[in-house]
């Protein structure tokens, strides 16, 4: 889960001589899914889409608990793949479009310029998130996606803006702060990840939101 996207993502995986094939989220979907602010947390899905096992906050690869859940996981029978039928995004586009004609529909413009940011057209997902945030002014949410699509287009600035009032209608979010941090300090996330500096500088923003 990186707002910087594949751009970010791909040094780390090459650096590993990575063979599987990995999926990026950007828009922070996964979180808002699941109702996730932590990271690092793992997920084992079946072939039919069931989620079988999940941790949330202090999932380690290297664990032996988790190298046991993964065992036993890859260790039983193949789920029998159902079909599912999916809207295709044109329709689904087409829809939210409609529902423009509501002025103050803020959720047809959030999830709209979430699905244009998926489609990797960020430009184009500016204006209605614009007009997202504006309605649904408390809605962490909308500034996040906006600052996506604006650190999609090359505005870092602005990015980080948005990224930090979505942090401050959600202080818990992680995940947010990470997205900062990724952005005005990406010496210590590359090539290594710095865990110290990390705690440090949570524990230090913290301190200064409790203090004002």
């Amino acid at each position: 889960m990186d707002a910087g996207g594949v751009k970010v993502a791909k040094p780390i995986y090459d650096k590993v001589c990575a063979t599987f094939v990995t999926l990026v989220d950007p828009l922070n979907a996964m979180s808002e899914a699941f109702g996730l602010d932590v990271v690092p947390n793992g997920f084992l899905i079946d072939e039919d889409g069931v989620l079988q096992y999940k941790k949330v906050g202090g999932f380690e690869v290297s664990s032996p608990d988790s190298i046991k859940a993964v065992e036993e996981f890859l260790a039983r029978p193949r789920a029998a793949v159902a079909q599912i039928s999916l809207v295709d995004d044109k329709t689904n586009e087409a829809a939210l479009v409609a529902r423009l004609a509501d002025a103050n529909d803020g959720l047809a413009r959030l999830e709209l310029g979430k699905l244009r940011l998926r489609l990797n057209r960020a430009k184009e997902a500016i204006e209605p998130l614009l007009r997202a945030v504006d309605i649904l002014p408390k809605s962490s949410d909308a500034r996040f996606n906006l600052g996506s699509a604006y650190l999609a287009t090359g505005h870092k600035a602005k990015a980080v803006k948005l990224f930090k009032q979505a942090l401050a209608m959600d202080r818990g979010n992680f995940l947010i702060r990470k997205q900062i941090w990724l952005i005005e300090h990406p010496e210590k996330f590359h090539p290594t990840i710095d865990w110290a500096w990390q705690r440090e500088q949570l524990k230090k923003e913290r301190a200064e939101e409790g203090g004002g």
